[in-house]
């Protein structure tokens, strides 16, 4: 293996380590977090959303792509979470800002939306990501789509 494969791997174990022992609770909850793309309604409209390339004849419209960040509001701190220590930046505070989360659907209507308009009848090469966003201290998730958009011609509209 690379050297600095080697080293990079050692300093990940070493972050990693660090951070599991700097932990104040000796419990991580398992969670899961599931992201549908359902493109009925799209598909109804005889709209098509593809992360594949499209076959068939077309016409090229343009490329598009929608970045969303999340919005967000400050909420009082319940009073169990008061009464821990969430790490040092956390202790002693009284509110705590919540991030509203972004759905799939509005990331999809926003792309659906700009291409009806400029003429376009599918998207192709469809891509959906994460992305960090800065606030400061704290950190939320954006999310981000794009894709290609087509006039389909032909049999295969």
């Amino acid at each position: 293996m690379n050297a600095k494969v080697i080293s990079l791997c050692i300093f990940i174990l070493i972050v990693s380590f660090s951070f599991y022992n700097c932990s104040t609770s000796s419990k991580i909850d398992k969670y899961v977090i599931t992201y549908v793309y359902d493109f009925t309604k799209y598909t109804h409209k005889g709209f098509l959303f593809t992360a594949e390339t499209y076959r068939g004849d077309y016409e090229s419209i343009g490329l598009l792509e929608v970045e969303i960040y999340p919005g967000s509001e400050k909420k009082p701190l319940s009073e169990e979470k008061k009464s821990k220590q969430y790490g040092t930046s956390d202790y002693g505070k009284s509110e705590e800002r919540i991030y509203w989360p972004i759905k799939t659907e509005e990331l999809l209507d926003s792309l659906y939306n700009l291409a009806i308009n400029m003429g376009a009848d599918a998207i192709i090469n469809l891509s959906i990501n994460d992305f960090q966003v800065n606030y400061g201290i704290t950190y939320a998730y954006g999310r981000r789509a794009s894709g290609f958009a087509i006039k389909r011609k032909g049999a295969f509209k």
